[in-house]
């Protein structure tokens, strides 16, 4: 295959080697790139055609980003180098050294300078990030004139995710990662990008059905019997509207604490858990299925903190049941809950973290006796009991 050598008998395994282009060969000498690129592959001469064309694949995916990195190193002028031998001149790029990493690099940098990511956020935002570079036109230094290509990175990675069927909120969401990434790469760098993305198309969001009151009870009467840590987390997921990466991130000792008081609750967005927003942290009372909840839900906290897509857990134990909905429409069942029971508004805020909330970080720093003595708390139970008449 083109591109692919041995260079001698003595070596086993094959090389890639490429000439630079003819415009950059005095660049990638003068960074110490060589006058080839050559590295070596993880095939022999007995590989099979496949194996050597995958390598022959990804080392020619890692030639053309090179090739952009020394594309994008600054020019500050043009000389002349003079073959001594033959008296023939040739016309060469003066560089600089660049100054900024390469743009592959920067969501490494991101994590170990500003923002540590674990689990699902560190998953997902990867997951974006690699789909962003692969419709990059190549690798490039972090310089100013880098943002036509990161355009054009933009525009052909949203024109092949509405190709494939993914929503414009879905795009969004991709998007928003990854310019989050860059525009930290702004301040920390100085570069002097702005940003300007295309317009999504407009979409109509899907109306979220809540389960009625007869499904509701089928729910409850089947998670019961099931018993375990899944059955506890939807249970406790139907009495607040709680997410289950908001499960995922509960303060597990302090969750001991004040699942053990009268009333029993659960505190979400303490001071050491963040919560996406201020506005969510709230203290959710628990009236359905407390044993079964005091003795599961730690532990289904643990392991939805450990699952590639603790969502994912719930969704397939609802679909197995026969619950044609998902964990999401916990919450807007809460909503409708607290609708028709024509509880205060603050109260059924406070519980689900809607804007209205009457909790705060005060009340939050009371620690788990305070907490359950306050008068907040008596009041919230109250309201959830209300909201929950129908399951009682």
């Amino acid at each position: 295959m083109k591109y692919l050598q041995r260079p001698s008998a003595n070596h086993k395994h094959l090389y890639f080697q490429k000439s630079w282009p003819k415009e950059l060969a005095d660049v990638a000498k003068q960074h110490g790139y060589g006058a080839i690129y050559r590295t070596k592959l993880d095939v022999t001469d007995d590989s099979s055609d496949v194996d050597k064309a995958i390598a022959l694949s990804a080392e020619s995916k890692k030639y053309e980003q090179l090739v952009g990195r020394l594309e994008s190193i600054p020019v500050v002028g043009f000389g002349l180098s003079v073959n001594l031998e033959t008296g023939k001149r040739k016309k060469t790029r003066v560089t600089t050294k660049p100054t900024t990493p390469p743009i592959s690099s920067l969501l490494t940098l991101f994590h170990s300078k500003f923002k540590p990511e674990s689990g699902k956020a560190l998953r997902d935002r990867q997951k974006y990030w690699d789909e962003f570079l692969e419709h990059m036109p190549g690798d490039r230094f972090a310089t100013n004139s880098a943002i036509h290509d990161i355009h054009q990175g933009f525009d052909l990675w949203q024109d092949a995710m509405l190709h494939r069927g993914c929503t414009s909120a879905t795009v969004a969401r991709g998007r928003n990662s990854v310019t989050a990434v860059l525009n930290w790469a702004i301040r920390e760098y100085r570069l002097d990008w702005t940003l300007r993305l295309r317009q999504l198309p407009k979409h109509k969001a899907k109306t979220k059905k809540p389960l009625s009151y007869a499904e509701q009870e089928r729910l409850v009467a089947t998670l019961m019997a099931d018993g375990d840590e899944t059955a506890a987390m939807i249970l406790f997921m139907l009495q607040g509207g709680q997410m289950p990466s908001e499960v995922a991130r509960l303060d597990r000792e302090l969750l001991s604490e004040t699942l053990s008081s009268e009333p029993p609750f659960v505190v979400i967005g303490n001071d050491d858990i963040q919560t996406k927003t201020s506005v969510r942290k709230r203290v959710v009372p628990v009236v359905l299925a407390v044993d079964l909840i005091r003795a599961k839900l730690s532990a289904a906290s643990e392991r939805a903190a450990k699952a590639a897509d603790s969502a994912a857990t719930v969704n397939k134990r609802l679909k197995a049941r026969g619950f044609e909905t998902t964990g999401h429409a916990m919450r807007h069942t809460f909503k409708a809950n607290c609708l028709a029971a024509d509880v205060n508004p603050q109260l059924t805020a406070s519980i689900a973290g809607w804007t209205g909330s009457v909790v705060n970080e005060i009340m939050l720093n009371y620690g788990s006796e305070g907490l359950a003595n306050s008068e907040i708390v008596k009041s919230l139970t109250e309201a959830q009991r209300k909201i929950h008449r129908h399951l009682l």
